[in-house]
């Protein structure tokens, strides 16, 4: 029981993390919409929106996950910070790409 209490501990704090980089990440998305807005191009402000939008619910989705490790004040250690740089990326991976994807100039979610 003791294992299994402790790895949900990890769980939370892996992505608790995790959903605080994503956010970053979707706030810095408002740099190419304001881009779009000054520009009057209307069809990537409105995929930047969408992508973002989506970056903030599985950002906020993994945070409110993981609150209860934060309420705690539990400390991240190596492993989990490990762990937490690789699932920022391949989640930021894809949730990045999205724009390029929804733009329909890029054919697969792998050239984005």
């Amino acid at each position: 029981m003791n294992k299994l209490k402790s790895s949900m501990n990890n769980l939370r704090i892996i992505s608790y993390y995790t959903g605080y980089i994503i956010l970053i990440i979707a706030g810095l998305m408002a740099i190419p919409m304001i881009t779009s807005f000054v520009f009057a191009e209307w069809n990537p402000l409105i995929d930047f929106i969408i992508s973002s939008a989506a970056a903030i619910i599985v950002g906020t989705t993994l945070m409110l996950f993981g609150m209860k490790a934060k309420a705690n004040n539990e400390t991240i250690q190596w492993k989990q910070g490990f762990t937490i740089a690789a699932l920022s990326w391949v989640l930021l991976m894809v949730l990045c790409a999205l724009p390029y994807k929804l733009s329909g100039n890029i054919g697969s979610m792998l050239d984005a």
